[in-house]
């Protein structure tokens, strides 16, 4: 399992004159395989993040596809 991305975005509303912020948190992973892969995804789950539910990902071009087991998680945490 190899980490590839890491965002951490603060977004803010204003609604009614209350100003409202959250920080979303995503992580992204490339596995070794589909087993890997899925017990990954649930271990995500019970920290709180949400699975995109993508589980191949082309690191290849067009003309020359490469696919690999890939998973995206996400959370989003009221400040």
């Amino acid at each position: 399992m190899r980490i590839t991305k890491e965002s951490t975005i603060k977004k803010h509303s204003y609604e009614n004159g209350v100003h409202t912020s959250y920080t979303e948190v995503i992580e992204q992973y490339h596995y070794d395989s589909e087993e890997e892969r899925n017990k990954h995804a649930e271990q995500m789950t019970e920290k709180g993040f949400n699975d995109s539910g993508q589980v191949k990902e082309n690191i290849g071009t067009i003309m020359n596809p490469k696919l690999v087991w890939f998973g995206s998680y996400y959370k989003y945490e009221r400040n």
